[in-house]
């Protein structure tokens, strides 16, 4: 086998499959980035590295994976097919209906087969569904729906994914190929109608993150009309419902083995096997096993034998999203009526305004993040020149169905990626700072990062920094008010830490020279904030306190729009800005009131904590570190009589030859066996300790920072908002929360399931 393309796809399934698999041997990788894919050919013990894939050894190598951006997948795969080579190609299979059927055309001249990696069509639970179907098990079908959506954050290497020139498209091609191809099995072949279909792309060379279709499909002859909704930025139910003239079939889209059948009336609830449609008695396989499904069935087409996904049955699949993207490219797919509020809300252009500062290229780091990406959003619609600095391309999903945005690749650690990034530049928003799971790397990209980009803004003389700080560098102790001259007192944690010590680089910066202006923000919530947004409507749900004593403490709250606003202010304000401290926050409201209606939406009461307990909370964390070695002793305990010390005990003994000897005193000596069954806990029944009703989660030490800033008195001191930028709150506290809500819902964050 050889690998061609080593992105995340290859490095994280389909390589750990291959090098465990008999039937295969991975003998070659083919990447542009040499040094990388060199490395990971050292880690699997491959011999030939090379950059393209006319460069392979035909001769040493029997079939290849296709894992490249979907714009070359035909070209690849040709190539391998006319070298008698067969191929198995990532989803998509191309992105146009001609390259997919001159591959299917090499294939049928070639040595070699055509295979695509579309894993889910061999879900049992899919085939159940088809043979259902086929004979009318539950009577006629009458109407379908399919969503599949989720906060995307594939672990791409490079920005091909969300470039239209490589990938084609976005969601639609990606999470759409399966989805559709999925449906498209399940009714009559090659045969669909286009309805509808909107899009949430701005241009000609952006890419969709959310993207409707409505179709008419036909079972044995009839026309069945549904939706399908797939989204990048909304944590969607991941499921198929077909509804048939006796009740609903239902299925996760990623589910292998269960289809349940929910009755129409009461009267068919009797049968139990109307209730589940049970394939197996195992459980669902993993994920890799799915992936493992297919390569067994590629094993399958490349021996000769019959298999299941060939490149000419995918052709379907293609041909319905490519009609998809022509309906796009005519303008007429654009959201109406349905559109969600927040993707239009206040993107429009504001009114004309003087721009006596001229400032027209931006910069914003951290674009990608929740108030960095609200930034480029808002300010690329109002005509600024936006150049969006990020650093991978895993959240970059609602950047690149924008039109008018400039997408760069920059590290805080790399001096000379920012200076490409901030050249030309009028303005620079800083809004990135340290995430990486590993501190050491976090605690650099907050601190020396934003040194770094101070330091190179006021060497480009760039007419206006803006560095986004937070009230955390004031800390929770604060007993009136945090202002302006409100000392770097943070709490002991990291981000607090770390962002107080920025604040002091940059302030260096400022003091030297640099146009900058700080901004201390409250905490920001809205359409897409993890922290005061999603993680809140989660807990809530849970029961998870999140409110301190009665909750009647101020919040500190700022609605991310209005910090879009405050930005734009600085941008358009007086050269008095400059230098100034900035305390943001919309006006005064109490975490029960906000989050009292963030629980309503959900159905739920916010639960609370008390002074007592949040005290007991900080002992306990206190006593951590006393009780480390006895804790370290139980989960050594844990691990030796766990279950997977157990399955590798037991691999010993099924294993030749290490398990002969074993095995022989098993079987032979009396008292052994039953002994070692016991010891391994083989001889146990499979028991359940679960309780029918779910118990809140309690609080861990790592909470107690959240509790604290519930717990602080202090309140945000905004008089020089309106002093120094003429500002005054452009989205009210009553308009933001009812706009989070409803973004809330459409995002299905309130949903119980």
């Amino acid at each position: 086998m050889a690998v061609v393309g080593c992105g995340a796809i290859s490095q994280l399934f389909h390589m750990p499959i291959l090098g465990g698999h008999p039937g295969f041997c991975l003998t070659a990788l083919v990447d542009k980035n040499l040094a990388s894919a060199k490395k990971l050919a050292a880690q699997y013990g491959i011999a030939h590295v090379v950059d393209d894939v006319t460069k392979l050894p035909f001769d040493k190598i029997d079939a290849a994976l296709i894992a490249t951006p979907p714009a070359v997948h035909c070209s690849a795969a040709e190539v391998l097919l006319k070298q008698g080579k067969s191929v198995l190609i990532e989803k998509p299979m191309a992105l146009r209906s001609a390259e997919a059927e001159s591959v299917c055309q090499a294939a049928s001249q070639s040595r070699g087969v055509a295979a695509v990696g579309y894993f889910r069509r061999l879900f049992p639970a899919l085939e159940a569904v088809r043979s259902a179907l086929k004979t009318q098990r539950f009577g006629q079908l009458r109407e379908f729906k399919v969503t599949e959506g989720c906060f995307f954050d594939w672990p791409s290497l490079t920005m091909g994914s969300m470039k239209k020139s490589s990938a084609g498209g976005g969601v639609l091609i990606d999470t759409g190929s399966h989805v559709l191809d999925q449906l498209l099995s399940l009714f009559d072949e090659d045969r669909f109608e286009i309805l509808e279909f909107q899009s949430d792309a701005w241009g000609d060379d952006s890419i969709e993150a959310d993207a409707r279709v409505r179709l008419r499909l036909y079972s044995n002859g009839q026309p069945v009309e549904g939706t399908v909704h797939l989204s990048r930025i909304a944590a969607l139910p991941s499921q198929f419902i077909l509804k048939t003239e006796q009740g609903e079939l239902r299925w996760k889209t990623t589910e292998r083995n269960e289809v349940r059948f929910i009755p129409a009336n009461s009267a068919q609830a009797a049968d139990p096997i109307s209730q589940v449609l049970r394939l197996t008695g195992k459980d669902s396989p993993d994920i890799m096993a799915a992936f493992r499904a297919e390569w067994d069935d590629f094993h399958r087409a490349a021996t000769g034998q019959p298999f299941v996904l060939s490149a000419q049955s995918a052709l379907p699949t293609v041909k319905l999203i490519e009609q998809c993207y022509q309906i796009q490219e005519s303008g007429d797919a654009r959201y109406t009526s349905e559109t969600p509020f927040w993707m239009t809300e206040r993107l429009v252009p504001a009114e004309t305004r003087s721009n006596p500062n001229g400032i027209q290229t931006v910069l914003i780091t951290g674009a990608t993040g929740f108030i960095g990406c609200r930034m480029v959003e808002m300010l690329s619609r109002r005509g600024y020149h936006v150049r969006a600095m990020v650093h991978s391309a895993a959240k970059a999903s609602r950047l690149v169905r924008l039109d008018n945005v400039e997408i760069v690749q920059g590290d805080l650690l790399k001096p000379e990626s920012l200076e490409k990034a901030i050249a030309g530049a009028d303005a620079v928003i800083h809004c990135a700072y340290g995430t990486a799971l590993e501190r050491k790397a976090a605690l650099a990209a907050t601190i020396t990062g934003s040194r770094n980009i101070a330091r190179i803004a006021r060497k480009h003389a760039v007419k206006r920094f803006i560095y986004c700080s937070t009230l955390a560098v004031n800390g929770t102790r604060e007993p009136k008010a945090f202002t302006p001259k409100s000392p770097l007192t943070p709490d002991a944690y990291d981000y607090a830490i770390s962002k107080a010590t920025a604040e002091r680089a940059v302030q260096r910066e400022i003091n030297a020279g640099l146009h900058g202006v700080i901004f201390r923000l409250g905490n920001v919530y809205g359409p897409f904030s993890a922290p005061w947004t999603i993680r809140i409507f989660n807990q809530i749900k849970a029961g998870f306190p999140v409110l301190y004593q009665d909750g009647e403490t101020v919040s500190n709250l700022i609605y991310v729009d209005n910090v879009v606003e405050i930005a734009d202010a600085v941008l358009c304000g007086p050269d008095k800005a400059i230098g100034q401290k900035f305390v943001l926050s919309d006006s005064p409201q109490t975490w029960k009131a906000v989050y009292g209606a963030f629980a309503q939406a959900v159905g739920k009461e916010p639960a609370s904590i008390t002074a007592e307990q949040l005290a007991a909370l900080k002992k306990a964390g206190r006593k951590t570190w006393c009780n480390l070695p006895a804790r370290s002793f139980r989960c050594f305990k844990n691990i030796a009589t766990g279950e997977p010390c157990k399955r590798f005990l037991i691999s010993c003994l099924t294993s030749d030859p290490l398990g002969n000897i074993p095995r022989w005193v098993f079987y032979s000596c009396p008292g052994v066996r039953p002994a070692i069954r016991c010891l391994l806990g083989l001889n146990r029944p499979d028991l359940y300790y679960g309780s029918s009703e779910a118990e809140a989660p309690q609080p861990t030490t790592e909470d107690v920072n959240l509790f604290d800033i519930y717990a602080c008195p202090a309140v945000a001191d905004t008089t020089a908002l309106k002093e120094v930028l003429n500002y005054t709150q452009v989205v009210s506290n009553e308009d933001a929360l009812e706009r989070t809500i409803r973004w809330a819902q459409e995002s299905g964050l309130t949903s119980q399931d």
